[in-house]
């Protein structure tokens, strides 16, 4: 029931910005942190559902350096993200997806 209405806020929050299709693709990743990312992904980016989908199938969380940083480091990068618009850039030369 908790995570329900976790996921219900997540889909409140967002309506405005990301279509019900973002959403429910996202709503059934289990890892907090890694729906984070994607959602903010989205929204910052302008991700259309097909991209979502391309970069989830692709593992795009796991692949990048971001997701190899401790959870509190990367909930203050996505934090960071939410306010400024832009993920802080990777010393260790992360990939660039500016694809939209």
């Amino acid at each position: 029931m908790a995570q329900f209405a976790e996921q219900l806020l997540i889909v409140y929050a967002l309506s405005r910005q990301l279509s019900w299709t973002h959403l429910r693709g996202l709503i059934y990743i289990d890892d907090p942190l890694k729906r984070e990312f994607y959602l903010e992904m989205c929204r910052s980016e302008g991700w259309s559902t097909r991209t979502l989908q391309g970069r989830l199938d692709s593992m795009l969380f796991e692949r990048t350096a971001l997701s190899r940083k401790p959870d509190d480091l990367l909930a203050t990068e996505l934090a960071a993200l939410r306010e400024q618009g832009e993920l802080s850039p990777n010393p260790a030369g992360g990939e660039a997806e500016n694809e939209k």
